[in-house]
């Protein structure tokens, strides 16, 4: 099964110095499925709830402009399940929901999760937005984004630690128990 929502810009032609939706695509290495949130800054149709079928959506790109600091690209891949946080290190993903108390179809709960250590851990919770929740979630995704790229690049993952069997010493010869 293959959830789709397509999401794009509003506007059917680009303003005059954007790209299309088509040229960013390629130019961002993303997929025809990519569900794109904002583009070139400016924030297109949205989804309010999670479409049929999916469970979250991987943020697969939330750039910032190096001038401004403006989120200028924020997309995703939906999936259609839910992964162990072992399998996704470091990924982040983000759920729609309908906030606590309501049915307004102009409101959204978001929350964000990045996998860390085998474990999910919250990044970020808004229990109310409206409309333009891109644009406020964004920034968050931008952070956790840049800062998980730029501990990678500047000082390589620490080897993880190992598990001690309490049954079995892990010294070699004749002395080890176990």
């Amino acid at each position: 099964m293959t959830v789709r929502l397509e999401v794009a810009p509003s506007t059917a032609e680009p303003a005059k110095g954007t790209r299309g939706l088509a040229d960013l695509r390629v130019a961002e290495g993303l997929g025809r499925e990519a569900a794109v949130l904002i583009a070139d800054g400016a924030i297109g149709a949205v989804p309010m709830r999670m479409p049929p079928g999916a469970w979250a959506l991987l943020v697969t790109a939330a750039d910032r402009s190096a001038a401004s600091g403006e989120v200028v690209l924020f997309a995703g891949e939906w999936c259609e399940h839910e992964y162990p946080a072992p399998w996704c290190e470091g990924d982040l993903v983000l759920r729609l929901a309908p906030p606590a108390a309501t049915e307004e179809a102009d409101v959204v709960a978001v929350r964000l999760t990045v996998a860390d250590h085998g474990r999910c851990l919250p990044a970020g919770t808004w229990p109310r937005l409206g409309r333009d929740w891109p644009a406020v979630v964004a920034p968050a995704a931008a952070a956790i984004m840049g800062t998980s790229v730029a501990a990678a690049e500047a000082d390589p993952p620490a080897p993880r630690p190992t598990r001690v069997n309490e049954y079995k010493s892990t010294m070699d010869g004749p002395n080890a128990s176990g």
